[in-house]
């Protein structure tokens, strides 16, 4: 979402990752914006804790798993 200089080539650079690949980040962006990015990365940050057993006293890592993708989705 930062960079100033969007081309595929730079991209990978800048990302340490294959050129080919840099399509199916461009795609992750549209979809999903900067601040639903950071929604999602503190869904997985809470959903890590809780399945390690922090403020969760009954839930399953099945139950979890749901709740975090019903999150992430919507």
């Amino acid at each position: 979402h930062f960079l100033k200089n969007k081309n595929r080539k730079n991209a990978a650079s800048t990302l340490k990752i294959y050129p080919n690949i840099v399509c199916q980040y461009e795609k992750a962006s549209k979809k999903y914006n900067y601040q639903k990015t950071a929604r999602i990365i503190s869904y997985l940050r809470d959903y890590d804790l809780k399945s390690k057993g922090l403020n969760n006293v009954s839930a399953t890592q099945g139950e979890l798993l749901k709740e975090l993708i019903f999150k992430i989705l919507h």
